[in-house]
């Protein structure tokens, strides 16, 4: 597990468009089709298992994260990434990179994205077995109020 050890948000960022690009036909489908209300797809094993594994075994424990329970969500999360293990910010700060973000525009036809590097109301969620996050069109925006969050 040592080279998992030394993984950065480069290293992250090529594993994700790795898998995004094997499965892009597919996910530029499920998007396409799901557009016109709440857009979405999802990518199963996005990371390999060993690295998944890995990354669960940093994870905070839920006693460190703050519960979000209300009718549109039950779950735990963490917003600070200097208070956990650096493998979770590395992680976390990947899916900004130039390249998942143009990946990204072109599966969701969405010319004017741009990562936030400064994940303004952004963080880790962790959800167990009959938690949840409803479906919902996000309203968060950059700190500077510039850019409005256009997908999550």
């Amino acid at each position: 597990m040592n080279s998992t050890l030394s993984l950065n948000r480069k290293d992250f960022a090529q594993l994700i468009v790795d898998r995004i690009v094997q499965d892009k036909d597919r996910i530029k489908k499920q998007y396409d089709v799901s557009k016109n209300q709440i857009g979405y797809f999802f990518i199963d094993d996005l990371l390999p298992p060993e690295l998944t594994t890995y990354i669960n075994s940093q994870f905070p424990s839920k006693d460190e994260m703050v519960l979000k329970k209300s009718i549109k969500e039950h779950k735990h999360i963490a917003v600070q990434m200097n208070q956990y293990a650096p493998v979770l910010e590395e992680l976390i700060y990947a899916f900004q990179d130039e390249r998942i973000v143009k990946l990204i525009k072109d599966i969701c036809s969405i010319e004017d994205l741009h990562p936030d590097a400064d994940l303004y109301a952004g963080g880790l969620s962790s959800m167990e077995q009959h938690q949840f996050l409803n479906p919902h069109l996000d309203n968060s925006h950059d700190k500077e109020r510039n850019n409005w969050r256009v997908l999550n």
